[in-house]
């Protein structure tokens, strides 16, 4: 009786014992699931982005933060913490700038700093530097403003709007075809000052799209306000509205502000690249980057065109595809008085320069920034 009961406990001992197994292994399995579940979501959790402004002020944009898949051995960006100490919301009207791959950008005082993204010490954004060297007279590197980062430029050292590279409150433009092809110059682009709420023009991305090259020699025409122009699928610029990027129908920027009165046996139709516009009360056709015939040369030098015009030698073609040069007076965008008090001429200031009206008499300024030169 007694042997009985010893190997009924024996073998009761090595069922519970295998329990025990079973239900660790279970339990370990379960554990297993619940990370890897957790791994998912972590991973799924991760936003993606395209560069630091898509991430909170507390994260960068990591270009292999994660992979496509639970398992991929590939790269995509992701918004990832970068552990530097920043503000919650910078006081400055400007964009967080990229600081480059070893950089990120935090609120520091009123705005933006870059600093080293593994010390978190602070870091020189060089992306407003010209490439020249700093050879001027300083006995340290100047100390900039908030909101502002130092630059090398001409030579020497220059404290800057980092959206801009200009001086705070200089316009980076004043009409489209002073941006690169994908950018307009956007009005409300920039402000006078880091926490100014006065409006400086500059260059901003365009959000139609404008991957296709540019294949007819014209300038870029000024489509008006709300517009932009784009390189089309034809290859020549066509203005298009920013909101909605459609074609701009209604173009008005050639028409000269009178109505037709001419009278014609059938109505004016244009051919491709052609604008039809309203000039001298008559319908006409001309080149959209000119407001001229095609072909036809308006001017020689600045004082053929008006105080808020220069002759630009090259500012279309005979024809959209031809190689040639056809001249035009087109906007250089600087402020100018009406008529000049002085008895002079308007001088040609050369191909770098134009001349404008300012304190009653001629002045070359450089188009752009509208600073005086010297000849």
């Amino acid at each position: 009786m007694i042997i009985r009961t010893s190997l009924w406990l024996v073998v009761l001992f090595a069922f519970l014992a295998c329990d025990d197994a079973n239900t660790s292994a279970n339990n370990a399995n379960n554990a297993n699931n619940v990370n890897n579940v957790n791994n998912v979501n972590n991973f799924n959790n991760i936003p993606g982005c395209e560069s630091d402004l898509d991430c909170a002020n507390t994260e960068y944009c990591n270009p292999c933060a994660k992979a496509s898949c639970d398992g991929c051995t590939d790269c995509v960006a992701g918004c990832v913490p970068h552990g530097c100490p920043t503000e919650a919301e910078p006081a400055c009207n400007a964009m967080r700038p990229e600081c480059g791959e070893s950089g990120v950008a935090v609120v520091t005082g009123l705005c933006w700093e870059c600093v080293d993204l593994q010390t978190c010490a602070p870091w020189r954004d060089d992306s407003c530097d010209d490439g020249t060297e700093a050879l001027c007279d300083y006995d340290a590197e100047p100390v900039c403003e908030d909101g502002e980062i130092l630059s090398i430029q001409d030579d020497c050292w220059r404290c800057v709007n980092p959206a801009t590279c200009l001086p705070w409150g200089v316009a980076e433009c004043f009409k489209d075809d002073q941006c690169a092809a994908d950018e307009f110059c956007d009005p409300w682009g920039s402000a006078a000052c880091p926490i100014c709420a006065q409006a400086i023009p500059a260059c901003s991305p365009n959000p139609c799209d404008t991957g296709v090259m540019l294949s007819c020699y014209a300038i870029r025409p000024d489509c008006g306000p709300g517009n932009a122009a784009v390189v089309a699928a034809d290859g020549c610029w066509q203005c298009q509205e920013l909101e909605t990027c459609t074609e701009v129908l209604t173009d008005e920027h050639c028409d000269d502000g009178t109505e037709i009165t001419c009278m014609t046996f059938a109505e004016v139709v244009c051919a491709e690249h052609e604008l039809k516009a309203i000039q001298a009360g008559c319908a006409v056709c001309v080149d959209p980057s000119t407001c001229n015939p095609w072909g036809a040369n308006e001017c020689t030098g600045d004082y053929g065109c008006g105080v808020f015009e220069q002759c630009n030698e090259c500012a279309s073609s005979s024809c959209p595809a031809c190689a040639d040069c056809v001249s035009a007076c087109v906007p250089h965008g600087c402020p100018s008085e009406l008529e000049p008090s002085c008895d002079s001429i308007r001088p040609d200031c050369g191909p770098d320069a134009v001349s404008v009206s300012q304190d009653g008499c001629w002045v070359c300024v450089t188009p752009g920034t509208c600073d005086p030169v010297s000849l």
